[in-house]
């Protein structure tokens, strides 16, 4: 029986340190949708790596201040947010079908500029597409569908961040009703 409960703790720690390990547990629940670690530490080293960039490029001999952990973080997750809000909203006009032919009609023609995504963001192709393609593809389509439906996208955007139910399991941050930002 001891040597059971011995090991059945073992098995709960390793799944828990992969967890951990591995970013599968969530940081911000946006209307009970949950938004993982994983995916902001994807987002940051593409933050990180897009500001490398730019320093290397336009501020040599200049001190440049890299911005700091928590603005990065909260800027992040804010778009986070967004993406989540805009993604219920397509949901509500188009099904999963419908929305994914228009999503691969939009991107279709940036598909080249995928390499553009290792050198700016140091992104691989699928994750360039998943990153910036498609969460531009998915605005830039709710936005043609509500001018369609006579409703203003920035006008649509402030009541559903208004009604947006948001919890922030990040340290040092909180959702204000439109952001994330530092306590």
């Amino acid at each position: 029986m001891k040597k059971k409960l011995i090991i059945g703790i073992f098995i709960i720690a390793v799944l828990v340190a992969g967890v951990l390990v591995f970013g599968y547990y969530p940081v911000l629940i946006v209307n009970g949708a949950p938004i993982f670690a994983r995916q902001v530490w994807t987002d940051r080293a593409a933050a990180l790596s897009s500001y490398q960039k730019v320093v290397d490029t336009y501020a040599s001999g200049t001190a440049v201040a890299a911005p700091s952990a928590a603005s990065i973080d909260s800027a992040i997750l804010s778009t986070l947010v967004d993406r989540m809000l805009i993604g219920a909203g397509l949901r509500q006009y188009f099904d999963a079908r419908t929305l994914e032919e228009l999503i691969a009609q939009k991107i279709a023609p940036f598909d080249s500029a995928a390499q553009a995504g290792k050198a700016i963001y140091g992104l691989d192709e699928p994750a360039f597409r998943n990153e910036v393609l498609i969460p531009q593809a998915e605005r830039d389509i709710l936005s043609s569908k509500l001018f369609l439906e006579g409703i203003q996208f920035n006008s649509w955007f402030s009541e559903a961040e208004a009604s947006a139910k948001v919890s922030v399991f990040y340290p040092g941050l909180h959702w204000d009703g439109k952001a994330i930002v530092k306590n």
